[in-house]
């Protein structure tokens, strides 16, 4: 038995979409965006002049492109700690988010920030803390510190 891609529809979009993540980290979302639009419109224009190998090519760009477009991370939003200039040393305040790892000297902390220096601020932020009398710290609990 010969296998065709008839018996196998689904593989040359799978193929695709694996190929536009695969490439994602190379391209900007503009350019996949263009690359879509560009793709969708050939597919419509084949499809139309009953062109099927046009058409089913642009296809597979098409979903070579929403590939790249799905591996893409999300924006962070205006106020995430991952905007601030480096190196920045100001007031955290926030929640912890994970139990503390506590190690010889030190303990590491998950914090949930809720604000920077008085502004409202969102993400997550490793913190450790060193000495030798730390802080019993549980999820949930508020804390503000000096980093």
């Amino acid at each position: 038995m010969i296998n065709t891609w008839a018996a196998m529809p689904l593989v040359p979009l799978a193929l695709a979409l694996a190929t536009g993540i695969a490439i994602t980290p190379w391209l900007p979302a503009h350019a996949a965006w263009t690359l879509w639009v560009g793709a969708v419109a050939a597919a419509i224009a084949g499809l139309a002049a009953s062109r099927l190998a046009l058409g089913g090519v642009a296809l597979l760009v098409a979903t070579a492109a929403l590939g790249m477009l799905r591996a893409m991370p999300a924006p962070l939003p205006p106020d995430h700690v991952g905007r601030l200039a480096l190196p920045l040393r100001a007031d955290v305040t926030g929640r912890v988010a994970a139990p503390p790892v506590a190690a010889p000297g030190r303990l590491r902390v998950l914090l949930d920030v809720e604000r920077i220096d008085d502004a409202p601020r969102s993400g997550r932020l490793p913190l450790t803390a060193y000495g030798d009398t730390l802080p019993d710290l549980v999820v949930g609990q508020r804390i503000r510190a000096e980093a």
